[in-house]
């Protein structure tokens, strides 16, 4: 018998993945804890906590952690990546087959803790195609069921899904269910019709009135919701954006609506070009089927109902958008100031690590106690004397999930600004130097059409990639050969994808001439606030806002338009409050 100490110690990490995430999950224990079973009994040395995908599916890799795994074990940092089973690598079995292959490749292994089998021989490649194969079928079958679901839904006039919105309930005699319980469904609710609130559904009619047709500012009706007692079915706050994502459906006025295979079709082509998270909106837009539901509207008349419908859409998506130099900003530093503070509540994947993520949003402006105004009356031109103003960040403020970067006042921006434009009116580049950088990014622009065909390309490579991988399972092609052209194929996607990049860089604009700085300087004294904010938007991208030690006033630090995408992204280090303890 070979004692498994006398094996080669190898470097291993786990992966884990859950497709829906609850608070009451107990998966990623019971993963966690057959991979550590199966890094003891293979004397596998565990180099990191395990990687964890929570609530995404299998069917997908663009959003998941396994090209990480793959990367780490070609670049020699790992030799294992350890599982529960094979279904929790994928329910995609050709792109599964893909990425295990890519890590046998690159000298590495694969082991699953309760489905143990070795994938360097013949039959374990062909259990391991089989389970994986199955983990397809039961995700495809899942699928299935759904669809069905789905589809008796929509004859019924229910909504996609039984969430639940502002001015409903499901049932009035059920008692809550615990997240993650099954409600218990009555002869009253067992048809899934929501049926109008009689505390909530007069309010959810006032909210459609008052933003449509009075033209109030949705903040402003969320707050007064707020002070009258109105709250989520959670408890929470009813912010903007939530009471826009209920108005948006349009199922208070009576609407139920869903998006077509052809419209999902189309939704998934412009998620691969790039845009994540483009079917995941609630904008109407979005959706291209839209039927009377089997609920009751909030607004019984069906002539207002059609007035408010086709106002609010034009309201809420119709207007004109105007270029950024035809608006006209309240304040010199409206929209430039972001906050560096650490937004609360936001975990990292890896189990029990929180993280301090920076927030990065814009600061709003507040007014100043009514002695400051009156101690300091408004400008000649009728703007608001800048010594009652400051900005400071909205959703630390209102919601209290940020700590903020303190706030700062206009006056006192404005002249750090000013500093900042007088020191870069100090130098210039040379005529040299900005010739020389106009030809670097004209070199960067490329054009649509190389850009087109470049994705044509990558397009076909794959396919041809693809097909390659199912001749060398079936054993229509050699070893030898199926090794060869996948480096052939490799290579020719490294090359297409360092064109495309190419093709596709990001152009830096020009530093301005030192003129630009010192007119703007000459003419700041005598310039409204809305001429100083266009100005600034021509050397400036944002500045951030900062406090560079404990108890100290918030400074900024400016970005101009040129500089780098990397510098315009990454703000100064914030202080956390916990270090600002006596």
């Amino acid at each position: 018998m070979v004692d498994v100490r006398d094996k080669p110690r190898r470097k291993g990490r786990g992966y884990i993945r859950v497709s829906k995430k609850r608070r009451d999950m107990i998966s990623p224990e019971i993963q966690q804890d057959e991979i550590d079973l199966l890094a003891e009994r293979e004397n596998i040395e565990q180099v990191a906590e395990p990687l964890q995908d929570l609530g995404l599916s299998g069917r997908e890799f663009e959003e998941r952690q396994i090209n990480k795994l793959v990367e780490d074990v070609e670049a020699r940092l790992i030799d294992v990546v350890l599982l529960w089973k094979w279904s929790r690598f994928g329910r995609n079995t050709l792109q599964s087959l893909l990425n295990i292959q890519r890590i046998y490749d690159a000298g590495g292994d694969v082991r699953a803790a309760t489905e143990d089998f070795d994938g360097r021989t013949s039959v374990g490649r062909l259990q391991i195609t089989q389970m994986l194969g199955w983990a397809q079928f039961q995700s495809d079958q899942i699928g299935e069921n759904w669809q069905s679901a789905h589809k008796y839904r929509r004859k019924k006039g229910l909504p996609h899904s039984g969430f639940k919105t502002f001015g409903y309930k499901i049932c009035f005699t059920c008692p809550p269910n615990e997240p993650g319980e099954r409600r218990n469904k009555c002869n009253e609710c067992r048809e899934g019709i929501q049926k109008l609130d009689p505390a909530t559904k007069d309010v959810l009619a006032e909210v459609w009135r008052r933003f449509t047709f009075q033209n109030e500012p949705m903040k402003r009706i969320c707050d007064d919701l707020w002070e009258r007692g109105y709250r989520t079915e959670s408890g929470e706050r009813i912010t903007p954006t939530q009471m826009y994502k209920w108005l948006d459906s349009g199922f208070s006025l009576g609407w139920v609506r869903w998006r077509s295979k052809e419209k999902i079709l189309q939704d998934k082509k412009v998620v691969r070009e790039g845009r994540k998270n483009y079917y995941r909106s609630s904008r109407p837009e979005y959706f291209d089927v839209w039927v009377t539901g089997a609920h009751e509207p909030v607004i019984k008349d069906p002539n207002e109902r059609e007035i408010l419908w086709l106002t609010y859409l034009s309201k809420r998506f119709g207007s004109p958008q105007l270029p950024k130099s035809h608006h006209d900003p309240k304040y010199s530093i409206s929209g430039l100031a972001r906050c560096t503070g650490l937004r609360l509540f936001e975990i990292t994947r890896e189990r029990g690590k929180w993280k301090h993520a920076v927030c990065g949003r814009n600061e709003g402006a507040f007014s100043r106690g009514k002695e400051r105004i009156e101690q300091y009356p408004p400008l000649p031109n009728g703007d608001r004397n800048p010594h009652t103003v400051y900005f400071r960040c909205t959703h630390g403020a209102l919601y209290k999930d940020c700590t903020g970067s303190g706030s700062i006042g206009v006056a006192r921006a404005e002249r750090e600004l000013l500093d900042w434009l007088t020191q870069q009116a100090k130098g210039a580049a040379s005529v040299d130097e900005k010739m020389a950088t106009a030809r670097d990014q004209f070199a960067l622009k490329g054009s649509a059409d190389e850009q087109e065909e470049v994705a044509k390309q990558l397009k076909e490579l794959d396919e041809e990639s693809s097909r390659l991988v199912r001749g060398y399972t079936k054993g229509i092609i050699d070893e030898d050969k199926y090794v060869e052209e996948k480096q052939r194929i490799e290579s020719e996607i490294s090359e297409a994808r360092e064109r495309l990049e190419r093709s596709s860089g990001k152009v830096v604009t020009l530093r301005p001439a030192q003129a630009r700085f010192l007119g703007l300087i000459e003419e700041w004294e005598h310039m409204t606030y809305s001429r100083k904010r266009q100005a600034l938007s021509t050397v400036i991208s944002h500045f951030w806002v900062y406090r560079d030690r404990r108890r100290s006033k918030p400074r900024i630090r400016v970005v101009p338009l040129w500089a780098e995408e990397h510098d315009r992204l990454a703000p100064p280090s914030p202080v956390h409050p916990s270090d600002e303890a006596d």
